[in-house]
Order: C-alpha cells, then structure tokens, then sequence
C-alpha cells in the first residue's frame, strides 16, 4: 500500500496478502488496519496498491509492475493502481499515537 502526496511517498508491506492468488473474474478484497506517522503533513493523498516484481532492480520500472485492468486507476509514472484520493488531518477521527515514526500494519 502507498500514500502519497506527490511530494512525500509512505509504503507499507502487506506481507499477508498475496496478489498471485487473486482469480481473474473474482472480487479479491483485503482488509488492514494501518498507523500513519504522527508528523506526516496534512493533505490529500493518493492511496495505491504497487504490485513491483520482486527483482530489486526492476521495482523502479513500472512496465514490470501488475497493472489493473479498471480503467483510470493506471499511474506509469510509478507503477501504481491509484484507488482512491483520502485526506489526512490531524483532528481525524480515531486514536492518535505521537510516538508513531513510520508507516505501519497495525494487525
């Protein structure tokens, strides 16, 4: 999963959930509590899968990259599937930790 801004990128590894098993013609869904850095700047925020090959010297090219099918979800730029634009402010609802220092699965 990966926020971000444009300007500032957040990545968090859902080791559990594995994209190889996802059959073609089937929803596939996940669920994942996440805590994001107390200091992380306010604003919206692109929220994406990135699915990158596994070799670490093709995770920067997005043509080795899954893409969805879905239309108007494809980011060459960097290889994601945008899903969804979210806003990230202070006063959100939800528990506040201020020690918190990375991005991060919660469960």
């Amino acid at each position: 999963v990966v926020l971000d801004n444009g300007v500032k990128r957040y990545q968090v590894q859902l080791k559990d959930v594995d994209p190889r098993r996802w059959n073609s013609g089937v929803d596939a869904s996940f669920s994942a509590r996440l805590e994001l850095p107390y200091n992380m700047p306010v604003g919206d925020y692109k929220l994406s899968l990135w699915l990158p090959d596994a070799a670490a010297n093709l995770q920067a090219k997005s043509a080795f990259s899954v893409r969805f099918a879905n239309s108007d979800t494809w980011n060459v730029a960097n290889g994601y599937n945008v899903l969804k634009i979210i806003h990230v402010e202070k006063k959100a609802a939800g528990g506040i930790n201020a020690k918190a220092t990375i991005f991060r699965r919660l469960d």
